[in-house]
């Protein structure tokens, strides 16, 4: 097998039927678990992101939160694949 590989670094499961992951390519990725599918990339790091996590906002709702080593912590929105908030861990917070 050639190519490029990407270290798998983090997981969550958002329900039974999609899970994202995360890695050294800097996307969070959606899988759709039920039709056994890559969905689509969520882009907006710079490094490789380290942790995913489901959590519910008090503004948007059920949402992803992202860090990664580019000192980012993100918020998406699941459906749209749109950031709703970037932080700079390391001068922001």
């Amino acid at each position: 097998m050639t190519g490029s590989v990407i270290n798998l670094r983090g997981i969550c499961i958002w329900n039974e039927q999609y899970l994202f992951s995360t890695g050294s390519d800097s996307q969070v990725k959606l899988y759709d678990l039920k039709k056994a599918i890559y969905v689509k990339g969520f882009l907006g790091h710079t490094t490789t992101v380290c942790a995913v996590d489901k959590i519910v906002h008090p503004k948007y709702g059920e949402c992803l939160i992202s860090h990664a080593l580019d000192g980012k912590l993100k918020l998406w929105g699941r459906s749209r694949s749109e950031e709703r908030f970037s932080r700079n861990a390391e001068t922001d917070l």
